[in-house]
């Protein structure tokens, strides 16, 4: 997908094309002219390259980058966070347009529907409607083939997959007494990993929100903030102190818990259809403060943006 890096003022602008792990800065964007000293070495070597960048800081061919944040700190000059700092053309940061990593997609995916049919010596037994892939069902056709023949029934056996305009996309055939051979059961179906929490504590009405936990003082709230697969929070803590304070300091009218608080922190929603998708959120709690809130996030991403 194509991503934009905008700065005010045109200090910089930049597209890149970022296919879910590099992100690709592409030729004619513009860097900005300042560098932070304590930015990375090896995109300052990039950055002082004259056959990359012109004297008007105009990138002279594309460079790839290993994550949305290398390529963000290359094109601002100094270190940022690149699931903040890119956006889609409609103005969606980079994070939001990333959570179908996780068990809460606030995102509105249309899955295909399949289905898929069997029968048995030219008479049909069944089907079964699905919204997995099309591989996935192959490999459901072997195992529900072992377990027909398990049960007795190994006559010739006929399976087709057949899409949402009932158009037979694939099939397959087993002879009398042939099996399916697969190392799958038909019954189980993998699970996919949870989500991964850490716990946050916040000891001091004016501190921050901490990851360490204190013996000498109890916890004022205590937040399980989102982990990526490495174990690395991706919940932004900073924000979250500020949306806590916010909810406070405005009186919002309906109880916005904990968990709400962290999906806000987390996936940062920008339209009533993933606010209302999101874990600890719903139509009752947009309808009493969601475009206040989500003011206050983009007033947020504003300011990380400058």
């Amino acid at each position: 997908m194509y991503l934009f890096l905008k700065g005010r003022g045109r200090t910089y602008n930049a597209i890149g094309l970022f296919d879910g792990k590099t992100l690709i800065v592409k030729k004619g964007s513009l860097i900005s002219d300042t560098v932070s000293e304590k930015m990375n070495s090896s995109i300052l070597k990039l950055r002082n390259d004259s056959s990359l960048v012109s004297k008007q800081n105009i990138l002279l061919r594309d460079i790839t980058f290993d994550s949305p944040s290398a390529a963000a700190s290359f094109v601002t000059g100094f270190t940022s966070n690149g699931l903040i700092k890119w956006r889609d053309s409609d103005k969606r940061i980079l994070k939001s347009l990333q959570l179908n990593k996780h068990k809460y997609n606030i995102q509105n995916l249309n899955p295909k529907k399949y289905t898929l049919f069997y029968n048995f010596n030219g008479e049909l037994w069944g089907g079964i409607n699905s919204s997995k892939s099309v591989s996935y069902l192959k490999v459901k056709i072997k195992a529900h083939r072992d377990e027909m023949v398990e049960l007795g029934y190994n006559d010739i056996g006929n399976y087709c997959i057949k899409n949402s305009n009932k158009e037979i996309i694939f099939t397959q055939s087993f002879q009398k007494d042939e099996r399916g051979n697969s190392n799958v059961p038909y019954h189980v179906e993998t699970q996919k990993p949870p989500i991964k929490y850490k716990k946050a504590y916040l000891y001091d009405k004016q501190g921050d929100i901490i990851v360490e936990k204190r013996t000498d003082v109890f916890a004022i709230i205590i937040f399980d903030v989102i982990c990526n697969d490495t174990g690395e929070i991706v919940t932004d803590l900073k924000f979250l102190k500020s949306l806590s304070d916010f909810i406070i300091y405005k009186r919002i009218p309906v109880m916005v818990k904990s968990k709400a608080q962290v999906s806000m922190a987390t996936y940062f929603p920008q339209t009533k259809e993933e606010f209302v998708k999101l874990p600890g959120c719903g139509e009752k709690m947009y309808g009493k403060c969601g475009e206040m809130i989500m003011d206050f996030i983009k007033l947020y991403l504003d300011g990380k943006s400058e």
